[in-house]
């Protein structure tokens, strides 16, 4: 409800009309210009192609268990009228039937549409209170609060094993990090460069050297170090490669014997981006 309400503040014609506004917003995406694939359940999946099969899949394995046990919870003892829960599976229903039908170009995992994340957290969490309130069964409320408070516990862990790239976080469904990593994308983003770059300055010398980042965005944009190091946007003639496994980039350079593998940036045994070496 928060989320909405500041977008109806700081979008004053959606708050002209919300249904109507959030209707043409969703149509505008499905005009934006990119048409790079998206790894997705072991499927390249194109932007406003397969939409319905994108999110599902990406909520399926990114959505932490006791989220979904909340929201089952919400439809199983959601006995009586509350507006505010009803108006909130409108919204998810609503923008989810526009989705379907506008067909959106949605890539780089859910963040275009994270504001579904807050809608389905808010969900699941009314559900569990009204569980709490409603049942008569100790047993099954212990049992409950046990299952809520170990999956609570395991996401805590798993989130401080993948700092600070918390999200590239998949859940028990899928295998975590490692079951997902072959099947979804990662570290689509390019954060883990900054750290590789890192372990390059300090078991390196770069003096003098030409170093070639790939997919140079984000967290690990080049410009943090460029008054300082020589980057290079084309692979011919550099001493070093920083680059990721989206769109198989890193697959090129380990099939490349010109270069030789010095190190990984790893979470949980999975490798996020790869520090090549140009052999003398």
């Amino acid at each position: 409800m928060s989320s909405s309400f500041l977008t109806l503040i700081t979008w004053p014609y959606l708050g002209k009309n919300y249904f109507q506004g959030m209707s043409e917003l969703i149509k505008i995406s499905s005009k934006y210009p990119f048409h790079a694939p998206f790894l997705t359940a072991g499927k390249d999946i194109y932007p406003g192609h397969s939409v319905a099969f994108y999110i599902f899949a990406w909520y399926f394995a990114i959505t932490p268990i006791p989220i979904f046990l909340g929201l089952i919870l919400n439809l199983l003892y959601f006995k009586r009228w509350n507006l505010i829960n009803a108006f909130m599976w409108l919204i998810v229903l609503f923008i989810t039937m526009l989705f379907l039908i506008i067909r959106p170009h949605l890539y780089d995992e859910l963040r275009q549409i994270l504001f579904y994340q807050v809608l389905l957290s808010c969900l699941s969490a009314f559900g569990f209170i009204e569980f709490l309130r409603n049942s008569k069964h100790k047993i099954a409320k212990f049992v409950i609060i046990l299952i809520f408070g170990i999956f609570g516990l395991k996401l805590i862990y798993d989130l401080k094993k993948l700092h600070p790239y918390e999200y590239i976080y998949f859940n028990e469904l899928v295998g975590g990090l490692k079951g997902a990593s072959n099947k979804f994308e990662t570290d689509y983003w390019g954060a883990c460069q900054k750290e590789a770059f890192n372990y390059l300055i300090k078991n390196r010398d770069l003096t003098n050297k030409k170093l070639y980042v790939v997919f140079a965005h984000g967290v690990g944009d080049p410009i943090y170090y460029s008054h300082k190091y020589k980057f290079y946007f084309s692979n011919d003639d550099v001493d070093y490669t920083i680059a990721i496994k989206r769109w198989g980039i890193a697959d090129r350079f380990l099939k490349d014997s010109n270069y030789s593998l010095i190190y990984e940036v790893k979470r949980d045994g999975v490798p996020l981006c790869f520090v090549f070496e140009r052999k003398k």
